[in-house]
């Protein structure tokens, strides 16, 4: 190179690469029967919902026939039963013992 050239050099750039970045979680939050998936870095809840699942409503089978009456409340998508009143049927030799033959039973739901 001569007296009178330049020289130059190549630009230098640098780039930060954090690896720790925070991950986010997802939780299930419940209200009654209403559910919200809330994902964040710090999940939480909202005010009145709660992260512990509902017990599942109970619900009894009944296969048989019985004297009394039976009040319901029916919709498109269930059948509630609020209250049974009956007698049961006198049970045969082939069936478990019972209590009393045609004992008068009242159950409230």
């Amino acid at each position: 190179m001569g007296a009178g050239a330049a020289t130059t050099s190549a630009p230098s750039h640098s780039i930060t690469l954090h690896a720790s970045a925070a991950k986010k979680k997802t939780i299930v939050c419940y209200k009654g029967t209403a559910v919200r998936r809330v994902t964040a870095v710090n999940a939480h809840c909202p005010a009145g919902w709660t992260t512990k699942k509902p017990a599942a409503a109970k619900s009894e089978a009944f296969s048989g026939t019985y004297r009394g009456t039976i009040a319901m409340l029916w919709s498109s998508s269930a059948v509630n039963v609020t209250a049974l009143t009956g007698t049961a049927p006198a049970r045969t030799s082939a069936s478990p013992p019972s209590r009393a033959p045609d004992r008068p039973t009242h159950r409230k739901l």
